[in-house]
Formats: structure tokens, sequence, C-alpha cells
């Protein structure tokens, strides 16, 4: 018989994927996650996790973090009883100690670690965030502002879409990893948060590029636009998942890749049933030459500005039939002239 730790290695993943929405994290999440984790003793932590469905992040925090299988307690989110015995009784094949309904759970941890289902995500860390010392949540942005959330992160880091290659169906836009602090702090504010998170001086950028009548048009893929899209291919212009991360200049991004005509990045797109954003252009040369500024360093600082908007608005509604440069979009828009 094989151990309950041999059993968590060899995970039966397809069997988990009936429960419905199957999403674990990839191993270089699970880095990033612990990574933020500050003064904890692994070894002896009472840990609890959140939703980890394909066991990846106990798995890892037997292997990398040598933390005992003892020490690490299950929450799950689901609020049908019934379902949660039937999970209880499931894991229990895996888990040492007893798991937990997050509605339910009273007694104190000193890190929890959690991916929760997003649709609930805000509810839960409300139900959560004050029984650890600290914890570390994978959640989108948006979330935080419910409950003013906000006011327990401690730290941020953005999550690379590209870490999640089989899953790009769930992702949801500008994804975080948040360590947030047991005690809520409420003198800070989301204007103060959102300059926390991105520490950038283009608010102005915004209200005056709103203003602009734009040259092109944003538009949402999906698999019945495929025929359409394939004949315009070069005026269109795919946008990431997360443009405030600055996906666009980094050489592993699909979108990257569909929009420098890479065909297999190209033909995983239109196959997609994932909605990929994209931009239309008027002509071929308005999308080279916007794509020559996607890629600058300015570029990437507008986006990163304020994530609470559309890229419509982020991306400079000028004259795309000729190119730009950094310079001189900064004097058309009356933004900061700072070094890059």
């Amino acid at each position: 018989m094989k151990t309950k730790i041999e059993l968590i290695k060899n995970y039966p993943v397809e069997s988990l994927k009936n429960w419905g929405d199957y999403f674990g994290y990839p191993e270089p999440i699970c880095e990033k996650m612990t990574d933020m984790v500050s003064d904890t003793n692994w070894q002896s932590a009472k840990i609890a996790i959140l939703d980890d469905f394909g066991f990846q992040m106990i798995n890892f925090l037997i292997n990398v973090k040598k933390v005992s299988l003892q020490n690490i307690h299950f929450l799950v989110s689901e609020s049908d009883e019934t379902k949660v015995e039937l999970m209880k009784k499931w894991y229990s094949n895996f888990i040492e100690n007893e798991v937990f309904s997050v509605y339910n759970i009273n007694m104190p941890f000193d890190l929890i670690i959690a991916n929760p289902p997003f649709s609930v995500a805000s509810k839960i860390t409300q139900a959560t965030v004050e029984l650890a010392k600290q914890s570390i949540y994978l959640m989108p942005f948006g979330k935080y502002k419910k409950y003013e959330l906000f006011q327990y992160v401690s730290s941020v880091l953005s999550v690379d879409e590209t870490c999640f290659v089989d899953a790009a169906q769930d992702i949801q836009p500008n994804l975080l990893i948040c360590r947030l602090q047991n005690i809520r702090d409420e003198s800070k504010k989301l204007i103060d948060m959102e300059k926390f998170v991105w520490n950038t001086d283009f608010a102005t950028f915004y209200e005056k590029n709103e203003k602009i009548p734009a040259t092109f048009q944003s538009f949402v893929y999906n698999n019945k636009d495929r025929d359409f899209v394939e004949k315009n291919l070069e005026r269109i212009f795919f946008i990431p998942y997360w443009p405030h991360v600055g996906n666009a200049q980094k050489e592993k991004s699909v979108t990257r890749k569909a929009n420098l005509s890479e065909k297999k990045s190209l033909e995983r797109i239109l196959k997609s049933n994932a909605s990929y954003s994209y931009f239309l252009f008027g002509s071929k040369l308005e999308k080279e030459n916007a794509l020559k500024f996607w890629v600058s360093d300015l570029c990437n600082q507008l986006i990163l500005g304020c994530l609470t908007r559309a890229l419509i608005f982020k991306f400079p509604h000028v004259d795309w039939s000729r190119q730009w440069t950094e310079q001189e979009i900064i004097k058309e828009f009356g933004l900061p002239d700072k070094e890059f």
C-alpha cells in the first residue's frame, strides 16, 4: 500500500478534473508564492492550504520546503455540505489532518496559502485573512476591492500568463500574488494601493488620452470570428492577458509571437476557446508601427499605470500610419519627461 506522501506525489489529475473547475498550481507559481512568505520556520509552521485540487502546493511544500505532512491542513471552499463531506472522505486518502470548510473554520495558523475560486475569492479572503499571521493569495487585483481587502496587503507580485499555458481558458486578467497581514491598515486607500502595486507617474495620461478619438477598434476574439480574423491578420494586433505586466516584451508570450506572425502561436489562438482581445488597425502599416511602440519601455510604463481602465484607453490614440518615438508620445500627451 502506498504511503500518503507517495499518493500525493502521484495525484490523479484526470479524476480530479471530474470535480469541475480544476485549477492547480504550476511549480513556478508554487515557488513564487512561497518566496513571498517572510519569517516562517517551514519545518514547524502550521500551514493551511486552500482549494489545492491538484496537490501541487502540498507536494511542493513536502519536497522543497521539507514541511511535515502532519503540519498541513486543508481548507475547502465548497458551501454544499454534502459535497464537503464527499471531499473530506476523498481527501482523507491523502491528508493526515482534518479537512475544514473555509466558512466554518476558527482555528489559527502560522500561514495560509490560497488559490480560491475567483467567483467567491473576496468572501473567502475576508473569512480567513485574520486566521493566520500571514497569508499568500493568488487572485485578481479586482477581488481586493470588495470588503476593502487591499488594506491587509503588505506585498505584491504580478503573475506572468506563460505560467499557466495549460489553463489559459481559466485565466483572469490582473492576476496577482499578494502577501496579506492579519491586521487591517485602515489608513490605506485604494489609490494608494494602486500606486503601491504599480509605482508609476502616468495617471494623468488616461484622462487626456480618453478624449482623443480612437484610430483603431478593440474586439474580443472567439472561434466564430476565425474567418474574419484569418483574412485580416496583417492588421490585427493581439493583446496579452495581462498587458500591465509587459508580457508583450517577453519572448514566451503567445500573443507576442502571434503578432510577429509565428504560425504555431497564431494557430493556438485561433483554435482556443479562450477570449483573446485584439486591436483592429486600418492598415498593415498602422499595426506594424503600433507594434514597434508596444515593445518600448515607455509603452510598458503607460500600461503599468492604471489597471482599472480598459487597454483601449491606455494605448495612445494617435495616427499610427506614421512611427512615433517615445519623446514624441511624451510631448503629445504632456507626460512627465523622465529617464527610462
